[in-house]
């Protein structure tokens, strides 16, 4: 029987930060691979709440109707994690938490997991180590284990910034053991990196545009940008997937085009992939 995992909205929920992990939970990390979780949705009551995008969901269920019985709890981050109704959630994260259930953070439900205490005794990410200060006040007291870094897993918490949703799915897969390590990796590059119909753009050369440099070094990308490397699992991929690129402040910009890819320096920031592209239809 397939476990549930349980996604905690909020009104003005921010919709893409959990749309990698429920995809690869409810259909399978790569098509075809098993499927061991299904993804449910829970909400403060069963009225819909609404995305920052506008996209209106119905939940599975309410705060009082949850099941005591699930593989892990998600909080899908937005604009509501300061509001009166996100202090209904911390009895629901504490008893999750006692009972050693796998939870996970990004963005802004990052930053609430800190102002009540719950990364004080392990390692952590949010958006910004000023920006956690600032949000979670005098609770949080682990500045010492926080990392710059798109996600973070530690026991069992899993927080994300909320450009790392792409991290954030990659741990928390790990994390509930989805599939193996190999896949879950694979499945990461294939979101991640520049992929493109090799039948169609069979003259174009692929190129690796995925730079990131979250953990500080600040050494010449340019040797980390080339000609991709082609594998057979490739030449077998159909369609195109999004590169993803990271700026000096792990901003990202997404592209569906073909793609090439120019270093570029400027005072003050790191190197960062500027990517030029034409007509992918």
């Amino acid at each position: 029987m397939k476990q549930e995992v349980l996604f905690l909205l909020l009104n003005n929920y921010a919709d893409w930060e959990g749309a990698f992990l429920s995809i690869s939970l409810n259909a399978g990390v790569l098509p075809g691979n098993e499927v061991k979780y299904i993804s449910k949705t829970v909400a403060p009551t069963l009225d819909e709440v609404r995305s920052i995008g506008g996209f209106r969901t119905v939940p599975d269920y309410s705060f009082q109707t949850m099941p005591a019985d699930y593989a892990a709890l998600v909080l899908i981050g937005g604009m509501q994690w300061q509001s009166p109704e996100s202090e209904l959630v911390v009895p629901i994260v504490q008893d999750a938490l006692q009972r050693g259930k796998i939870v996970g953070a990004i963005c802004n439900a990052s930053a609430f997991m800190g102002a009540h205490g719950f990364l004080n005794d392990v390692k952590h990410t949010s958006n910004t180590l000023p920006y956690l200060k600032q949000f979670a006040g005098s609770a949080y007291t682990n500045e010492a284990g926080y990392q710059e870094k798109q996600a973070v897993s530690d026991k069992n918490i899993v927080t994300a910034n909320g450009t790392g949703h792409l991290e954030f799915t990659r741990e928390l897969l790990l994390l509930l053991n989805a599939d193996t390590p190999e896949r879950i990796d694979a499945a990461y590059d294939y979101w991640s990196l520049c992929v493109f119909h090799r039948r169609r753009y069979q003259d174009i050369p692929f190129h690796d545009c995925h730079q990131e440099h979250q953990t500080g070094d600040k050494a010449d990308a340019a040797s980390e940008v080339g000609q991709y490397h082609q594998d057979q699992r490739q030449e077998d991929w159909a369609g195109r997937a999004p590169c993803r690129v990271y700026l000096s402040a792990g901003i990202y910009g997404d592209c569906r085009g073909v793609c090439t890819a120019h270093i570029h320096r400027q005072p003050g920031f790191w190197n960062y992939i500027q990517l030029s592209h034409g007509d992918a239809e």
